[in-house]
């Protein structure tokens, strides 16, 4: 791939405060002194969560092409998995917190991005303090890394709880384990009964759990992830389209551009395009 600011970079958990520390809270200015400006040039694809509560000030960030307003008391939240993109021009105090994560990526059927109210708000805060003060203290120990992960867990449950909607309060088992499988086996097959027949229920009640959730059948959701991962692709990457379909199991460069083209009105060349301008 060329080097050209367009292409994504995959990022990995590292922390300079301990090898092992599971959550690291850090400002928005200090991240910056550590890997420079130009680290916000690029988009990034973090392979663990990332928290971010805005404090004060305005910009964007965007994740999955979503731009995002920063704004204070909003709490940002990019997944494993999840492409985002920095504005270098955002103006803003803003604490990320970065954990690791094991497991599937995405969580399904959940904004990027919710305002906390003053409790909420107040809440976290707490729990951020919470999390800094234990990094301070990390030594490395089980019982440590465990008080830590539960904090964050505790954050990420707030969030969850200020963004949720009626329909995603409580998601069907039928719909978690469908969006598992296309998360473990993207690309695998673009027939929603073969993943049906390898978690165990039957199309009909995924695609009725699907519908609940999303007003979508079991193909539109798969259909959905689909188009999403060529979208990142072709964004973010240098990629050729024909590399790309293989990649999401399209068997010919064709049958990929017609089933782009069908679901976003746009052959590949002209989103690739069409991105690359608005960036």
């Amino acid at each position: 791939m060329v080097d050209s600011g367009q292409v994504i970079r995959p990022v990995g958990f590292s922390s300079p405060v301990h090898a092992a520390l599971p959550v690291e809270v850090v400002t928005r200015g200090r991240l910056i002194d550590r890997v420079g400006p130009e680290f916000l040039v690029r988009p990034d694809r973090p392979s663990f969560d990332i928290a971010m509560l805005v404090h004060s000030g305005t910009g964007t960030h965007t994740i999955d092409f979503e731009p995002i307003d920063l704004v204070p008391g909003r709490l940002l939240w990019t997944r494993p998995g999840q492409v985002q993109s920095w504005d270098p021009h955002s103006r803003v105090e803003a604490t990320l917190v970065f954990s690791r994560t094991e497991g599937v990526a995405e969580v399904f059927e959940r904004s990027s991005s919710c305002d906390l109210g003053p409790d909420s708000l107040a809440t976290a805060k707490g729990l951020i303090d919470t999390l800094s003060r234990e990094q301070n203290r990390y030594g490395g120990d089980t019982p440590s890394a465990r008080l830590m992960a539960n904090v964050f867990s505790a954050l990420e449950a707030l969030f969850e709880r200020a963004q949720a909607t009626e329909s995603t309060r409580t998601l069907p088992e039928p719909y978690i384990a469908f969006r598992t499988a296309i998360e473990t086996g993207l690309g695998a097959s673009h027939n929603a009964r073969d993943y049906a027949l390898n978690i165990g229920f039957s199309e009909r009640t995924i695609s009725r759990a699907c519908q609940r959730v999303t007003g979508l059948t079991a193909k539109g959701v798969l259909n959905q992830r689909l188009v999403l991962e060529a979208k990142r692709l072709l964004a973010h990457t240098d990629l050729p389209a024909s590399a790309i379909g293989a990649q999401l199991g399209f068997s010919e460069a064709t049958n990929f551009g017609k089933f782009f083209l069908r679901h976003t009105a746009q052959r590949p060349a002209e989103f690739r395009s069409n991105s690359r301008i608005a960036r």
